[in-house]
């Protein structure tokens, strides 16, 4: 169900699946990562090793090149991206008229990436995707964080709830909070479910700034959804939040955050932003440059050619990607 409109879906009876389960594997988007129950507390709790695979949101992704896209590689593209980012003040432009500043938190455990172990390591061999007790994603291809602090305006391309804007959409953000959203009858449709029954009242804070990593993610064609377009190198996605809850003290191993959460939000997507990390431009106009270091290339060597693997796709590439 759409994001703040009813948390407490889906029925106990999906919850207590995961008592019996090894693993679950998710397709369904907002029930896992907007509800009160599933995603992190269900697979928490039950010690579950769950992998959200929402982004397929059409089948033929699984045999696309992102989902062949070496794991190793890019769990060092994550890695690197991350050192990059923890800590640093990060200016986010595009051609519509995007200038906002968001800052990173200082941890590099506060890097969000999808992935049970391997952003710590060099090591290729302890890298795994999964893990009993965390939420994992497949493809894995993002990497982002939640802002503390951020200010200035954007205007994104997309909106989880409006789909491609056909008007400016103008969103200001001062201190992290959503401030005001301008603009027509989507910028309204906007405000309005982000602001409406059953909502958090008052202000709504930017809680994600996350980017694409891989180069073969689908960006267009027939079948390309946006959450799979959030995935493209170089491509943003920013969170507005629509509701504030106390998250459970499950007083496990490893679950170690606690005090009020904001679970669900908005996705606003970005499609061609350039980012510049404390004054040193990393993403220029959706061109993800971390993908042409020369260490990135010599690993990409290991498992075919670099130019092909780092070349970002088409749609025209097996109508794939």
């Amino acid at each position: 169900s759409p994001a703040g409109v009813d948390p407490d879906n889906p029925s106990d009876v999906v919850v207590q699946a995961y008592a019996g389960a090894d693993a679950a594997v998710i397709m369904s988007w907002y029930p896992d990562l907007h509800s009160r129950k599933l995603g992190a507390y269900a697979c928490v709790q039950h010690q579950t090793k769950q992998v959200s695979m929402y982004q397929l949101a059409t089948f033929d992704v699984l045999s696309s090149p992102a989902a062949r896209f070496p794991i190793p590689l890019m769990f060092e593209i994550m890695r690197r991206m991350a050192n990059e980012t923890h800590g640093r003040q990060i200016r986010i432009t595009n051609e519509l008229g995007t200038d906002l500043v968001v800052k990173a938190p200082p941890q590099m455990e506060k890097m969000i990436t999808g992935i049970a172990e391997g952003l710590y390591t060099t090591d290729v061999a302890a890298m795994t995707t999964l893990r009993k007790g965390f939420r994992s994603h497949f493809p894995p291809a993002v990497l982002g964080f939640v802002p503390i602090d951020g200010y200035g305006v954007f205007y994104p391309n997309e909106t989880v709830i409006t789909g491609p804007l056909t008007e400016p959409v103008k969103v200001t953000v001062e201190g992290r909070y959503i401030t005001n959203i301008e603009g027509g009858e989507q910028a309204e449709a906007l405000k309005a479910f982000i602001n409406g029954p059953g909502k958090t009242p008052g202000p709504k804070p930017l809680v994600e700034a996350m980017w694409g990593l891989s180069p073969k993610a689908r960006l267009h064609g027939a079948n390309a959804t946006q959450v799979e377009r959030e995935r493209h190198a170089g491509t943003l996605h920013l969170g507005i939040a629509t509701y504030q809850y106390q998250r459970p003290d499950l007083n496990l191993t490893g679950w170690q955050e606690t005090g009020d959460i904001w679970p669900s939000h908005v996705d606003c997507f970005l499609e061609t932003p350039s980012m510049w990390f404390d004054g040193e431009l990393l993403v220029d106009r959706r061109k993800l440059l971390l993908l042409e270091d020369p260490a990135i290339r010599e690993m990409a060597r290991q498992f075919g050619d670099p130019d092909e693997l780092l070349k970002p796709g088409t749609p025209y590439e097996g109508l794939t990607c």
